[in-house]
C-alpha cells in the first residue's frame, strides 16, 4: 500500500484530504509544516510526498528542494490538486515572495503548462493598475496592491 506524507499547515484541508486518500487505499501521515515534515521523512518509508507551497515554518520550495536532494521522494504540490478540485477564496494575498508580479499571477497556469492568453492578460492587468509592477515582488507593493495582483 502506498504512503503519503500530505504537508500542509491549514488543519481542515489537511483533515479533509487525509480522510479522502484514506479512503482510496491510501495510508497517510500529515505533518502541518516543515520542521514536522523533515521529521516524519528522517523516519522514512513514504512513496509520495503531498506539498503545500506556503508553510507556517518554512517554505513550500525550499522543502521541495530538500526532499528531493535528501530524501529521493516525488513530491506534487498541493496547488494542482486545489486549483482542480477545490474553490477558495483568500482572506490573505497568499502571493509567493521569491516570485515578481507577472510570476504570481501566471503561477497557476505554469503548474497546468498552460499559456496565457496575452491580449486579455494586459487588459486585465491594465483595469487593476498593475501595468508598472509586473517585475516588482510583492513586498515591494502595498497591501491594496498585493490584493489586486
Amino acid at each position: 500500500m502506498e504512503r503519503i506524507l500530505l504537508v500542509e499547515d491549514d488543519l481542515m484541508i489537511a483533515d479533509s484530504l487525509g480522510t479522502f486518500l484514506r479512503q482510496e487505499g491510501f495510508l497517510t501521515a500529515c505533518a502541518t509544516g516543515q520542521k514536522a515534515a523533515e521529521e516524519c521523512l528522517d523516519e522514512g518509508g513514504f512513496d509520495l510526498v503531498l506539498l503545500d507551497i506556503s508553510l507556517k515554518d518554512g517554505n513550500g520550495f525550499s522543502l521541495c528542494k530538500k526532499i528531493r536532494e535528501q530524501y529521493q521522494v516525488p513530491v506534487i504540490f498541493l496547488t494542482v490538486f486545489r486549483r482542480r478540485k477545490i474553490g477558495f477564496v483568500f482572506q490573505d494575498y497568499n502571493l509567493v515572495p521569491e516570485l515578481t508580479i507577472r510570476e504570481n499571477i501566471l503561477f497557476p497556469l505554469a503548474m497546468d503548462d498552460s499559456r496565457p492568453d496575452e491580449v486579455f492578460f494586459r487588459k486585465i492587468i491594465h483595469l487593476l493598475g498593475l501595468d508598472e509592477r509586473l517585475n516588482q515582488y510583492p513586498h515591494m507593493l502595498s497591501g491594496g496592491g498585493q490584493q489586486c495582483a
